[in-house]
Protein backbone atom coordinates (compact mmCIF):
# COMPACT_ATOMS: atom_id res chain seq x y z
CA UNK A 1 0.00 0.00 0.00
CA UNK A 2 1.60 3.26 -1.04
CA UNK A 3 1.90 6.24 1.14
CA UNK A 4 1.10 8.59 -1.67
CA UNK A 5 -2.35 9.83 -3.05
CA UNK A 6 -2.79 9.26 -6.48
CA UNK A 7 -2.57 13.25 -6.99
CA UNK A 8 0.84 14.83 -6.57
CA UNK A 9 2.64 17.37 -8.34
CA UNK A 10 6.58 16.46 -9.00
CA UNK A 11 9.12 18.96 -9.59
CA UNK A 12 11.68 18.57 -11.55
CA UNK A 13 14.85 20.26 -10.32
CA UNK A 14 18.19 20.47 -12.36
CA UNK A 15 21.79 22.04 -11.29
CA UNK A 16 21.40 23.77 -7.71
CA UNK A 17 20.90 20.18 -5.83
CA UNK A 18 22.92 21.48 -2.70
CA UNK A 19 20.66 24.63 -2.47
CA UNK A 20 17.39 21.95 -2.89
CA UNK A 21 18.31 19.39 -0.13
CA UNK A 22 18.06 22.55 2.35
CA UNK A 23 14.35 22.61 1.15
CA UNK A 24 13.76 19.07 1.32
CA UNK A 25 14.86 18.98 4.56
CA UNK A 26 12.41 22.10 5.11
CA UNK A 27 9.74 20.91 3.59
CA UNK A 28 9.91 17.78 5.37
CA UNK A 29 9.73 19.13 8.90
CA UNK A 30 6.76 21.32 8.26
CA UNK A 31 3.11 20.15 8.78
CA UNK A 32 0.16 23.19 7.95
CA UNK A 33 -2.74 23.18 6.34
CA UNK A 34 -1.70 25.91 4.24
CA UNK A 35 2.07 24.50 2.96
CA UNK A 36 2.36 21.74 0.36
CA UNK A 37 2.60 17.97 1.67
CA UNK A 38 6.11 16.83 1.05
CA UNK A 39 5.78 13.16 -0.01
CA UNK A 40 9.14 11.66 -1.25
CA UNK A 41 12.56 13.21 -3.11
CA UNK A 42 14.32 10.74 -5.73
CA UNK A 43 18.11 12.34 -6.94
CA UNK A 44 19.70 11.63 -10.11
CA UNK A 45 22.95 12.19 -11.35
CA UNK A 46 21.53 15.23 -13.18
CA UNK A 47 17.96 16.23 -10.87
CA UNK A 48 16.17 15.79 -7.81
CA UNK A 49 13.16 15.04 -7.87
CA UNK A 50 10.01 16.28 -5.51
CA UNK A 51 6.83 14.22 -5.05
CA UNK A 52 4.27 17.11 -3.15
CA UNK A 53 0.57 17.68 -2.42
CA UNK A 54 -0.48 19.07 -6.19
CA UNK A 55 -2.13 22.27 -5.53
CA UNK A 56 -5.14 22.87 -7.75
CA UNK A 57 -5.01 26.76 -7.70
CA UNK A 58 -1.02 26.93 -8.54
CA UNK A 59 1.80 28.90 -6.81
CA UNK A 60 1.90 32.07 -5.29
CA UNK A 61 3.91 33.35 -7.79
CA UNK A 62 1.45 32.31 -10.25
CA UNK A 63 -1.49 33.86 -8.70
CA UNK A 64 0.89 37.35 -8.45
CA UNK A 65 1.07 37.25 -12.25
CA UNK A 66 -2.32 36.81 -12.63
CA UNK A 67 -3.97 39.49 -10.46
CA UNK A 68 -0.44 41.65 -10.12
CA UNK A 69 -1.17 41.99 -6.36
CA UNK A 70 -3.43 40.47 -3.74
CA UNK A 71 -6.06 42.27 -1.86
CA UNK A 72 -5.08 43.48 1.95
CA UNK A 73 -6.94 41.05 3.79
CA UNK A 74 -5.37 38.31 1.70
CA UNK A 75 -1.95 39.71 2.50
CA UNK A 76 -2.91 39.74 6.00
CA UNK A 77 -3.56 35.99 6.01
CA UNK A 78 -0.69 34.92 4.41
CA UNK A 79 1.57 36.84 7.03
CA UNK A 80 -0.15 35.12 9.61
CA UNK A 81 0.39 31.97 8.73
CA UNK A 82 3.98 32.75 8.14
CA UNK A 83 4.59 33.96 11.68
CA UNK A 84 2.87 30.68 12.49
CA UNK A 85 4.87 28.39 10.47
CA UNK A 86 7.83 30.51 12.24
CA UNK A 87 6.86 29.69 15.86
Amino acid sequence: MSLVPAEVAVDIVGGWIHKMMLQVRILHALEHPNVLKFYAWYETSAHLWLVLEYCVGGDLMSLLRQDVQLPEDSIHDLACDIVELSL
